[in-house]
This record gives C-alpha cells, sequence and structure tokens, in this order.
C-alpha cells in the first residue's frame, strides 16, 4: 500500500510490509495515490500508480523505475478508468480532463463547475463498450461550488447535477 510522507510515497508489499520502492519526485505532500487497475500484471515496469500531491502536479510512476514516467501536469485529483486505458482529472480552473494512455493523449477537456473541481471518480466498473469509443462512460465530479455532477462522455455533457450540497464537495 502507498504511505504518503511529504514529497515521498512508499509502496509496500502486503501482507509482509516490506518496502517495494520509495517514489520520490514530489515537492509538496502526496495527497492522491491510485493504483492503475492492472499494475503488476504485466510486470514492474509497465505504468503501476499516479499520485498528486497538495500543489497540483500529477506524476505517473512504474515500480521498477526511480523517475516518473511523465513531467507532471496540474491537477487537484485524478482517477483510473477501470480498463486502465483513461486517467481522468479534475483541475482547480473548475474543468476535468480524460487523457487516453495509449496514445497519451488529452481527450475531451470538459467545463461545467463554476469553481475549482476538487474530485473525480468512474462509474463502478467503467464502460462494457470499450472498443471504437467513449461508448457508455459515466463519472462524477465533485466542486468547490458545492455540487456534484454526472457525466456522460459519449455525450460530452453533464447529464445530472446534484446541487444539495452545502459546502464544499471533494
Amino acid at each position: 500500500m502507498p504511505k504518503p510522507e511529504g514529497g515521498k510515497t512508499t509502496i509496500w508489499s502486503c501482507p509482509d510490509l516490506k518496502k517495494e520502492i520509495q517514489l520520490i519526485g514530489h515537492s509538496d505532500q502526496v495527497g492522491c495515490v491510485k493504483f492503475h487497475p492492472l499494475a503488476y500484471k504485466d510486470g514492474a515496469s509497465t505504468l503501476t500508480a499516479a499520485l498528486c500531491d497538495y500543489d497540483g502536479r500529477a506524476l505517473l510512476w512504474a515500480a521498477d523505475k526511480e523517475e516518473p514516467l511523465t513531467d507532471g501536469i496540474r491537477v487537484s485529483r485524478l482517477a483510473f478508468h477501470p480498463s486502465g486505458r483513461f486517467l481522468a482529472t479534475c483541475c482547480h480552473d473548475a474543468s476535468w480532463r480524460l487523457h487516453d494512455l495509449t496514445i497519451n493523449k488529452e481527450i475531451p477537456f470538459q467545463e461545467g463547475h463554476s469553481k475549482a473541481a476538487f474530485d473525480i471518480e468512474f462509474q463502478g466498473n467503467g464502460s462494457p463498450a470499450l472498443t471504437g469509443g467513449y461508448d457508455g462512460f459515466h463519472m462524477a465530479t465533485g466542486s468547490a461550488d458545492n455540487s456534484s455532477k454526472i457525466w456522460d462522455i459519449r455525450m460530452r455533457r453533464c447529464i445530472y447535477t446534484i446541487p444539495a450540497h452545502e459546502s464544499l464537495v471533494s
């Protein structure tokens, strides 16, 4: 399990709690750690985890590398699609973005909140239709504008807003 400590994160093996690797690359405290859905399936040299620090910098890591796989993108939270193909990020500029990791490209850039987006997550099992596009993708975002939004990526729009929150959704 990852254990945040300052700008470092340690990945420990379970159940023996043996230190596997320490990821050092963040200048601020790490606040969000997500394992890639297929981490360790094809060996340690593949994408293992994405980390985001309090400074808003996200880095992608492979467990056998001492340096991150990316230079960093500015985000507040991140989530892997269950297939491992996509990484969703939400940003302080009130937007969210979807990155196709197979082609290393950002696909939709989506705005909809009036204040910073602080949380993002895919539906439980992602899309059953992964061939040829984004069919069936749904995700949720939470924002400092006190709302949560449900998005249909197929239509590239918000399909439902939950406005009932009295304070920050994160």
